[in-house]
Order: structure tokens, then sequence, then C-alpha cells
């Protein structure tokens, strides 16, 4: 038994050393996989989706905001602010570009220099707006890399409120919202969202 053992042992070496040279080859000859995600192009949205408002704001999540403010149960109006929430943060995500088409532009929202809105919901109550910062006028917890240039700017501030563009906007990272892009305004129930000016030019 002895003797087997012993020779055996010769075996069991060249074994190992195949299984390694195996190994080491195998890892030699795979290539990187490429990640996918540096290469990423921005994601670019129209300024009204199928199953928004007149104004963009996504219906259901108007609904559910409605609801919240007018339900007697507390917490069933957390919970509807809670489902809304989740819908406008897949919507308005960081990065997301929006762009007017031929049917829907940009215009200058009544009462605010830094704030635009869906053109046909001017003369009404618009309950989605998109709010600007440049470094001389904006909120803290909007990153100086997020900030509209000043030229862009002047554009939409010298122009008479109501006035219409066409153009793009990116969907800026806010610090203190309520979602990660956007502020809710309970007293009359309206969304804000955070922009960054990309293209702008008037009618």
């Amino acid at each position: 038994m002895r003797r087997r053992a012993n020779r055996a042992k010769p075996f069991c070496a060249v074994a190992i050393l195949l299984i390694v040279a195996c190994s080491a080859s195998s890892r030699g000859s795979r290539q990187p996989v490429p990640d996918s995600r540096q290469h990423a192009a921005p994601v670019e949205q129209s300024l009204i989706q199928p199953g928004d408002r007149d104004d963009g704001l996504p219906t259901e999540a108007f609904e559910l905001l409605t609801k919240s403010t007018t339900d007697s149960c507390s917490v069933c109006a957390r919970d509807f602010r809670k489902q809304a929430f989740r819908i406008l943060e897949e919507r308005f995500r960081p990065g997301v570009v929006v762009r007017n088409d031929s049917l829907n532009w940009f215009a200058r929202a009544p009462g605010s220099e830094n704030e635009l809105i869906v053109a046909s919901q001017f003369r009404g109550d618009p309950k989605l707006t998109f709010r600007f910062h440049t470094a001389e006028d904006h909120l803290v917890g909007i990153s100086e890399s997020n900030m509209t240039d000043e030229s862009l700017a002047d554009r939409c501030r010298s122009a008479p409120a109501g006035s219409i563009f066409q153009g793009a906007i990116e969907i800026v990272p806010f610090a203190y919202g309520d979602g990660p892009t956007f502020l809710y305004r309970a007293s009359n129930n309206s969304i804000q969202v955070h922009c960054k000016v990309l293209d702008i030019a008037g009618d």
C-alpha cells in the first residue's frame, strides 16, 4: 500500500500543474467587458408625454396630490403624496433632457423671472413649473455645475411674461426638495422641477 501511495504522488503533482496552467491561460485570454453606463447617451423626452395634463404634469400624480389635499385622513394624505412623488421621481430624473416639440413650447412663467412653463398654460394656473438657477440667483442645494449660463438666463428674463420659447432644459438634482429634483407646493398643489437651460430661443 505504501508503494502505491508513493507512485500516486507524481500524478497528483502533474494534475495540479495542468489545472493551474489552464486557469492562467483562461484568465489571459479574457477581454474586459466594456461598461455601457460610461457611454450612455442622455435620456431625452418631449415636454408633454402621453398621459400628461395640458401643463405637462403627469395626470395620475396630479390626481394623487389633489386627493392628499382633500382627504381628512392624514395618514391617507401622506400615502397619496408618497405615491405621487414616486411617479414624479421616475418622470423627472436627474439628467433627463426635456425638449419642446412642434405643438408644445416653453413660456416664461408669470410672476417669476427664473421659471418656465408649458406655453399653453400661461393664462391658467400652471401646476408644473421649471425653475432654473444662475450664479447670481440660485437656491441653496443647486450645485455650481447645474447653474444656467447667464446669457441664456438673460434671454428668458428680458422677455415679457408669457413669451414663448423653443429649446431644451436638463433636469438637475436639488438637495432640499420633496423629491431628488423637485419641490411640492402644498399651498397651490403644484410642482416646481429644478433645471438647467441648455438652449433657448424666442418664437
